[in-house]
């Protein structure tokens, strides 16, 4: 005997609703799947992309200016010098003239050179009775260690007074700093490179040789502070040889970096410019 088939409206809408939230947990469980596979996909993405931002940058920072003999030669003589691993001091002369045991200058180093190719010119500091702390850049590029002079400066409470300097892109890491730390920083000098940003340029001076073939001279105004050094070019505040893009300097490195040397240490201990 055959069951008779149950027609009540009751038990057809039932069904209906059944087979409605049947097709509702499949369409869920291929849209959960769906996102799954796109999130994977997105993450395997930013993996490849940050994988191969940093072997770029990587490739990048590895083709760089070293520094030469003159400044490997005081590197390994160490004189009155303290190598770090971010950072080596240069301890001033106590016996000459404008030695201060609780004043002190950070230099930023350009972009892309070796940061021990400062050392001949601000050796010239040193002897001149300056401490002076040479920073080395992650990747040497300024950009990536703007904030470096607050981890010198953690180092040595005993300094008080920190003047901070900087060369091409260095100089421009220097300005950003000293943007934030205004009441930390006496004064600044840039070397072959410019104000950046919107920051008061009453403490900050300028110096540049008038054969540099980098710089933007229209971004320094007229109402700077600056040091023109005739027949001076952009790579040899540095001793690194000769850099692309700049002109031929007609007078000495070491000249150049001396008279550099001479109106830093007049900016910094006086705040007069060196004429």
């Amino acid at each position: 005997m055959f069951k008779k088939k149950n027609t009540s409206p009751y038990v057809t809408i039932k069904r209906r609703d059944n087979e409605r939230a049947k097709r509702h947990q499949r369409q869920s469980r291929r849209g959960f799947r769906g996102w799954k596979k796109f999130l994977a996909i997105l993450l395997i993405m930013l993996i490849v992309l940050g994988v191969g931002g940093f072997v770029g940058l990587n490739i990048y920072a590895a083709d760089y200016y070293h520094a030469d003999e003159t400044a490997t030669t005081i590197l390994n003589a160490g004189h009155d010098m303290e190598v770090h691993d971010d950072y080596i001091v240069l301890w001033g002369n106590k016996n000459a003239q404008y030695y201060d045991a609780s004043s002190a200058t950070v230099f930023y180093p350009g972009g892309k050179v070796e940061y021990t190719a400062y050392l001949p010119m601000l050796q010239k500091l040193q002897s001149a009775g300056m401490n002076v702390i040479l920073v080395k850049m992650p990747y040497n590029l300024a950009f990536f260690g703007v904030n470096k002079m607050d981890e010198v400066m953690a180092d040595y409470a005993d300094i008080k007074t920190w003047n901070l300097a900087g060369h091409s892109l260095g100089g421009v890491a220097a300005t950003m700093y000293y943007k934030n730390h205004q009441d930390s920083v006496q004064r600044v000098a840039l070397l072959g490179s410019f104000v950046y940003g919107d920051v008061p340029h009453d403490n900050i001076e300028i110096i540049y040789g008038t054969n540099d073939g980098l710089l933007n001279v229209d971004k320094i105004l007229d109402t700077d502070q600056v040091v023109k050094i005739q027949g001076g070019n952009h790579a040899q505040f540095g001793s690194y040889g000769e850099q692309s893009g700049d002109d031929e300097a007609t007078l000495s490195a070491d000249y150049q970096q001396r008279i550099a040397a001479t109106a830093m240490i007049q900016w910094f201990t006086q705040g007069k410019v060196y004429k």
